[in-house]
């Protein structure tokens, strides 16, 4: 680096003023509401603008809830020990698993993004989460990512009656097809 290139530098902490504003302290927040920033890097390019992230298709993933009610004191271990063991599932699989409380008032769900396990906890602040454990054999209720969303935002139509289609599945089509033409 040439020597006029670091004396035009602030030192660690920089330019307290610019960060200490309203924006909430981000780089950016010097410039007006509604306008692009347009400052330019050390080369004299443009920044390019920041990318929206995109949530990708949630039909693959399914949503399995624990059909009973569940101790939400636990945590990682005691979740992924429930999914394994009652629910005789992988909880590093990728799909989500939901589990109530007695009260219905609270939920959490596992899910493991690839990194590592994953809780999100909801508190129902009025009304309850809909009684997903109405039938005494089942061990699991399986759900579309959908439903599970639904169920988190206190629908009480979940789990009494199916809101969303099948899944398709392209083998299982075709031989219906197949039986259909040959009749």
């Amino acid at each position: 680096m040439a020597a006029e290139d670091l004396r035009a530098r602030p030192a660690c902490g920089g330019d307290r003023a610019r960060h200490a504003g309203a924006g909430g302290g981000h780089a950016g927040a010097d410039h007006a509401p509604g306008r692009p920033d347009r400052r330019r890097n050390r080369r004299g390019a443009r920044d390019a603008a920041p990318r929206a992230a995109v949530i990708g298709s949630t039909r693959q993933v399914t949503a399995w809830a624990y059909g009973a009610p569940a101790d939400l004191r636990k945590g990682f271990d005691g979740l992924s020990g429930l999914v394994s063991q009652r629910l005789g599932q992988d909880p590093l699989s990728g799909d989500c698993y939901l589990f109530v409380n007695a009260t219905r008032r609270r939920a959490k769900v596992l899910l493991w993004d690839g990194t590592g396990l994953c809780i999100y906890a909801k508190r129902l602040e009025r009304g309850r989460f809909a009684c997903l454990w109405r039938d005494a054999d089942a061990q699991v209720v399986r759900l579309t990512m959908s439903e599970l969303q639904l169920f988190l935002e206190g629908s009480t139509l979940v789990g009494r009656v199916a809101l969303s289609p099948a899944p398709f599945v392209v083998g299982a089509e075709q031989k219906n097809v197949a039986r259909v033409r040959r009749r």
